[in-house]
């Protein structure tokens, strides 16, 4: 007897759930209230434009030295201003095929790079410390703003080599969006 009536009274409940949902959906009877916007946006910029070096070249970023003695630092500095829309970091970036030609040079060679970001690398024994492939010399920069970072090179105390030696080393100099780190590998834009 008790089951019947739990039976009836799911029935019952079933058949009240049924009739709203058909009233509700015949009459289409519900409250509404609407406002209406549009979604607006421009993709922003991130661009950097140099100036400096020993010698203009492509954008004013070669550092370029003739006649290098041993123990004779050269020096050369690059300013980076963002020429872009929003904040983007900068960083160096060696061409890494090339940059074992520089870090073999051991005690042969010196170097320093420093930037707006601080010191960035110190050796007076090339390969030990090596230099590494990037090194970020402008952090948050606002549009407008600018940072620079500094390149220093001599051949070290120890170095006899009467035969000119010429050392080429490509780099750039990449601005990112904040935060991110550089990827030379382009993907494709819209």
């Amino acid at each position: 007897m008790k089951a019947k009536k739990i039976i009836a009274l799911v029935g019952a409940v079933v058949l009240v759930g049924a009739l709203a949902a058909i009233a509700v959906g015949a009459t289409g009877a519900y409250f509404q209230n609407i406002k209406a916007g549009t979604v607006t946006g421009d993709s922003g910029s991130i661009t950097v434009a140099t100036s400096g070096g020993s010698t203009n070249g492509t954008g004013g970023q070669n550092f370029t030295w003739a006649h290098m003695l041993p123990a004779v630092p050269n020096t050369a500095t690059v300013t980076c201003t963002n020429s872009g829309a929003n904040n983007e970091d900068v960083y160096l970036v060696f061409d890494a095929s090339t940059l074992a030609t520089l870090n073999s040079l051991g005690t042969f060679g010196e170097c320093h790079i420093n930037a707006t970001t601080g010191d960035l690398f110190d050796s007076v024994n090339l390969g030990w410390p090596a230099v590494a492939v990037s090194y970020k010399v402008g952090s948050n920069v606002a549009p407008g703003g600018t940072c620079w970072v500094s390149f220093e090179f001599n051949w070290g105390a120890n170095y006899t080599n009467q035969t000119p030696v010429s050392i080429t080393l490509p780099y750039s100099m990449v601005a990112t969006q904040v935060g991110q780190a550089p990827n030379m590998a382009q993907p494709n834009s819209p």
